[in-house]
């Protein structure tokens, strides 16, 4: 036997001991012999998988496929949900209290990048120039990612301002059971970006019954102010969305045909006889 492939065959001897010391001998004495089997089940669901990769070039192809495909999923999730993240983490903040400047200083900061974010959705222009850039950038489903990102920055902003003055008795919401929490307020604002979805009536047709109500003026207005800059943008992003989405791949389609096109005349016509194309 080489020298080489003895060492090889020492690495992964120490490598498989180590890791059956550090990881399945624990994993057996927390779990038990049950979740054991599943792992072992896994385990060699992979390494058949290996070997057949390795026998067959088509499978390991069809695979590499689906990695990739999976790679896209997981990029795209990020791409939908990685953006709310800072701001889920500054809505914690303010409903665990705090200074009332401190409160209105992350109001304040919040509700200026939801204005510059909320503007490109205003002017057709911007609309235009962003959404293109993101459609041609990053992909196709770019344009729906900003409009659900600004969506759901937007309800918690408002449902973060309106807990903050129900807390301070400064507003009263009326609910048919149990408490106010937070959750409710959120459901609040979302319930009415539903219904505000013109002829789908999504609320009445999936029965979702209007989670809070008021007898408040001040909620009222903000309740306003959240249809106006925010539910009305958004659906017209999401039309503007789906036509670049239906029209734009069939522009790139031309244009790729129009190249071929190109590149065929012109071997056609610069074509030296005797050479193969």
């Amino acid at each position: 036997m080489k020298p080489k492939l003895i060492i090889f065959w020492l690495v992964a001897i120490a490598a498989y001991a180590s890791f059956c010391f550090l990881v399945v001998i624990p994993f057996l004495r927390d779990n038990g012999i049950e979740n054991l089997l599943w792992f072992g089940a896994i385990l060699i669901v992979l390494i058949s998988l290996a070997l057949l990769m390795k026998k067959y070039p088509a499978v390991s192809r069809y695979f590499d496929q689906l990695l990739l495909k999976l790679f896209k999923i997981v990029v795209w999730y990020l791409l939908f949900f990685l953006p709310f993240v800072p701001f889920r983490f500054v809505y914690n903040l303010v409903l665990n209290g705090g200074p009332v400047w401190l409160q209105v200083l992350i109001f304040t900061t919040w509700g200026i990048v939801l204005i510059i974010a909320i503007q490109f959705l205003l002017f057709e222009k911007k609309r235009t120039r962003i959404f293109r850039w993101l459609y041609q950038k990053v992909g196709s489903l770019a344009p729906f990612a900003y409009s659900f990102n600004l969506l759901f920055i937007a309800i918690y902003f408002f449902g973060s301002i309106t807990y903050t003055l129900v807390n301070a008795h400064v507003v009263q919401l009326v609910i048919p059971s149990g408490e106010i929490t937070p959750e409710k307020i959120l459901d609040f604002y979302f319930w009415h970006f539903l219904d505000s979805v013109p002829v789908l009536e999504i609320n009445d047709t999936l029965k979702f019954k209007e989670p809070l109500t008021y007898d408040n003026g001040l909620v009222g207005l903000l309740l306003f102010i959240f249809k106006i800059t925010v539910i009305s943008p958004i659906i017209g992003a999401f039309v503007w969305s789906w036509k670049l989405f239906k029209q734009e791949p069939l522009s790139v389609d031309t244009s790729k045909r129009t190249r071929r096109r190109y590149h065929k005349v012109s071997r056609r016509r610069f074509h030296i006889p005797g050479r193969r194309d």
